[in-house]
């Protein structure tokens, strides 16, 4: 007789979240806590009491260069194709124009990086120099307009987006019973 062991509930959760596939929106939603962190770090970096070594200094300048380099702009994407095209379509005013604002974001979020990469790539690379007040102000604004940004698509966007694919999946399990 073989002997049953029982594991740890944390265990199993671990094992239950690694089994459950996340929607798109539950990974979109995940990636807005990745970036508030990254935001974080971002501050942190222009931080004029940052007492770091210069490695250490290095590394968190290429790990925040990479992230919004690559990994934000893919967010934005997926957003723009998956998120935002049904919204766009809708009869409520003002939701389309908070969309389009968020699409517009987009652009001004992009354009802000592409002012603040050169910076932070520098710093990466263990070139500290220039108007370091100036870097600050930027990173502060870029900050900002992040931050709201991601407040209004977690309190509309993604909400009605949810409440949307909620109201075709139970149209579409009506239909087949019903069939």
């Amino acid at each position: 007789m073989t002997r049953q062991t029982r594991l740890p509930l944390q265990t199993l959760n671990a094992r239950l979240v690694e089994t459950v596939p996340l929607t798109p929106l539950e990974v979109l939603d995940d990636e807005h806590r990745q970036m508030v962190q990254m935001l974080a770090r971002l501050d942190r970096l222009v931080d004029a009491d940052l007492d770091l070594p210069d490695a250490e200094i290095r590394a968190l300048a290429h790990e925040v260069h990479t992230f919004f380099g690559e990994h934000a702009r893919q967010h934005h994407a997926l957003e723009e194709l998956h998120v935002f095209p049904g919204l766009l379509n809708s009869a409520d005013e003002r939701l389309r124009e908070q969309i389009e604002r968020l699409v517009q974001d987009h652009g001004w979020l992009e354009q802000n990086w592409l002012e603040l990469a050169p910076n932070v790539s520098a710093i990466a690379e263990g070139m500290v120099g220039g108007d370091m007040d100036l870097l600050r102000e930027s990173v502060a604004l870029f900050n900002a307009l992040y931050h709201d940004h991601i407040r209004v698509e977690e309190t509309l966007a993604y909400p009605e987006a949810r409440r949307r694919e909620a109201e075709l999946a139970a149209a579409a399990a009506a239909r087949r019973l019903g069939s």
